[in-house]
């Protein structure tokens, strides 16, 4: 064998080599559940954030929302390819712990979450109100002491609620179109949910509309973003974070934003 064809030869194994070793790597330090694309478990029920609803054979249509449509964009800059795994929120907040998702979309962030997951940089924020019947003449959650309150399972404002209002029931439902149903038929006295997400739900849905209004002053207001189970997928974080910075820079984070909120005040 001549000299040139050995050059050549090995150069096309060092080229292989290199090729496999770089698909490896990034694949090693995304830690991805599947190779090429985000998998993002999300609240199925938290519009406008995200949610979708199930079809006649009981299974998920495509999931939308502010987050899905901010997290599609984000994911390309990452060069992957966003799927969304949407589902009851007390199983979303174990996909990450049981391998079946690299994060959890729009999570809200508090001392107890941080010791179970690792967050991306914040891209939103919730803050919670007081939502009652419209008859009612309550004015503020201080005047539910010793009452039921109806709240979604889990929700970012769960803690706060509990030390500043011990006396206060929680009476927790799968979703804030729950709460208003139990808050309009009697079964609690008022109910919690985000502002944004709040507000939305009682627009698209002809039962609520018209029946509720909300009271008080926001509370328990929280930076959300992505969740990643603790001490894991620390290259991928670092990269989304790196994608998030660019992308909320750009003219598309804030026509995100205003489709599904109608405001530029962020």
């Amino acid at each position: 064998m001549s000299l040139k064809l050995l050059i050549i030869k090995n150069c096309a194994v060092i080229t292989t080599l290199l090729v496999v070793f770089s698909k490896f790597s990034f694949a090693e330090d995304l830690s991805l559940v599947k190779t090429g694309t985000f998998t993002i478990a999300h609240d199925d029920s938290f519009a406008p954030f995200g949610f979708a609803e199930k079809n006649s054979q009981g299974k998920y249509n495509n999931s939308v929302g502010f987050e899905i449509d901010l997290l599609k964009k984000v994911a390309e800059k990452i060069g992957l390819k966003a799927e969304f795994q949407p589902n009851a929120w007390a199983k979303v907040l174990v996909s990450v712990k049981v391998g079946t998702a690299d994060a959890i979309a729009t999570i809200g962030i508090n001392d107890e979450r941080k010791k179970s997951y690792d967050y991306s940089e914040p891209y939103a924020k919730y803050a919670a109100i007081l939502f009652i019947p419209k008859d009612k003449g309550l004015s503020k959650l201080s005047e539910l002491n010793g009452k039921k309150l109806g709240i979604q399972k889990n929700h970012f404002s769960v803690p706060w609620i509990r030390a500043q209002f011990p006396k206060i029931e929680q009476v927790t439902f799968e979703n804030a179109k729950d709460c208003f149903l139990a808050t309009l038929s009697g079964k609690v006295e008022g109910a919690v949910a985000d502002k944004l997400v709040g507000l939305y739900t009682i627009n698209q849905n002809s039962e609520l509309k018209g029946k509720l209004k909300f009271v008080g002053d926001e509370f328990a207001s929280t930076p959300v973003a992505l969740a990643f189970a603790k001490g894991q997928k620390v290259q991928l974080r670092k990269k989304f974070n790196e994608a998030l910075n660019t992308f909320q820079k750009s003219n598309d984070s804030e026509q995100i934003f205003n489709k599904w909120f109608g405001t530029s005040d962020k």
